[in-house]
C-alpha cells in the first residue's frame, strides 16, 4: 500500500518530464527503500500494528500520445512485521508484489490493484498464514476507512484465525468489500 503511494508521488514527478505529442516508452523510476507504520482494524477483532519496509522498487509510468499519465506499474519487495495488542509479534516472509494504478483522461485514479502473495507469515505453532491474490485498494479504502488492508478480495487466505490468535488479537473479522 505504501509502495502504491510512493509510486503515485513518483508519477507526479515523472508526469512533469513526460514528452508531449507522441507515445513514448514508459518513464522508469527507482525510489529508495522505504518504510511505514500502519494500523489494521479490519483484520482481527483487536487492532494490529504493521511495520513495513520496501526495497528493490521499480516504478514505470505510462503516458498517452498527449503526454497524459494513463497508468503506473510499481514492482517492489516488501517485508512486514505485525504487532498485536498484547505486544506479540510476527514477521512475514519478504514478498514480491505489483501495484497497478490506472488513470482516466482527467488524471483521476480509476483502479488500484495489488497482485501478489500479499503476506506469508510463519506462526509460532509451525503453520503459516498466507494471503494471496488481488487486493482492490480503492474498494478496501472505501469499505475499511483508515485501516491498512492486506487480505485479498480475490484469491485465497489461509490460517487467518491462527494469525489473529498468535498476535493476541482475537478472532478474524470477515472481509468487508463492496
Amino acid at each position: 500500500m505504501i509502495s502504491a503511494t510512493s509510486g503515485l508521488m513518483a508519477a507526479v514527478v515523472l508526469l512533469l518530464a513526460a514528452p508531449v505529442g507522441s507515445a513514448s516508452p514508459p518513464s522508469i523510476f527507482h525510489p529508495p527503500p522505504g518504510s511505514f507504520t500502519a494500523t489494521s482494524t479490519s483484520t482481527c477483532h483487536s487492532a494490529i500494528t504493521i511495520n513495513g519496509a520496501s526495497s528493490n522498487d521499480t516504478v514505470a509510468a505510462f503516458f498517452d500520445n498527449s503526454g497524459n499519465l494513463t497508468a503506473i506499474i510499481d514492482r517492489f519487495v516488501e517485508v512486514d512485521t505485525f504487532i498485536g495488542p498484547t505486544g506479540d509479534t510476527l514477521v512475514g516472509v519478504p514478498y514480491h508484489a505489483v501495484t497497478e494504478v490506472r488513470f482516466d483522461s482527467s488524471g483521476n485514479a480509476t483502479s488500484v490493484y495489488e497482485l501478489a502473495v500479499l503476506e506469508k507469515v510463519p506462526l509460532p505453532d509451525g503453520t503459516t498464514a498466507v494471503f494471496a491474490g488481488r487486493l482492490d485498494l480503492i474498494a478496501a479504502s472505501v469499505t475499511n476507512p483508515g485501516s491498512f488492508v492486506f487480505i485479498p478480495d480475490t484469491g485465497a487466505s489461509t490460517n487467518l484465525a491462527g494469525f489473529c490468535a498468535a498476535l493476541g488479537a482475537g478472532q478474524p473479522k470477515p472481509p468487508s468489500y463492496s
